[in-house]
């Protein structure tokens, strides 16, 4: 386990190589052979740019509908929250209209078994589905 606050460059570098030393591999490859004039890698750009446009499109709609998700559920989270603060205000109000001995400790276990509640369903919600 890494505690440092910082990746140093070469250490990010050492991790990374398979990620950036193929692309730079390929890309060298097909510079030195675009110099020496070896045309079979030309492609013409109008098959490219419908490519692209395309995927833009799709990458679009798929962030949009991602955010729209992510938006629903910090709502529907959001809600529970209220409705239990709500809910820990009545509990606490509650039983200053009572007149038993221990139901001060009721309600506080009450809430606190509430807030673990409240806890555990972050930590499922944060889980991620493989």
């Amino acid at each position: 386990m890494y505690v440092g606050r910082r990746y140093p460059l070469p250490q990010t570098l050492l991790w990374s190589r398979y990620d950036w030393m193929i692309p730079l591999g390929w890309s060298v490859l097909v510079t030195v052979l675009y110099k020496l004039g070896v045309s079979i890698l030309a492609i013409p750009w109008l098959p490219i740019s419908v490519v692209g446009v395309a995927v833009a499109f799709y990458l679009g709609f798929k962030n949009n509908k991602s955010y729209e998700r992510l938006w629903e559920a910090r709502k529907i989270y959001g809600a529970i929250v209220n409705a239990s603060r709500h809910w820990a205000y009545s509990v606490r109000d509650l039983p200053a209209a009572t007149t038993e001995g221990d139901i001060d400790g009721v309600a506080v276990r009450m809430v606190h078994r509430h807030v673990a509640w409240m806890d555990a369903l972050r930590h499922q919600l944060r889980k991620l589905k493989t």
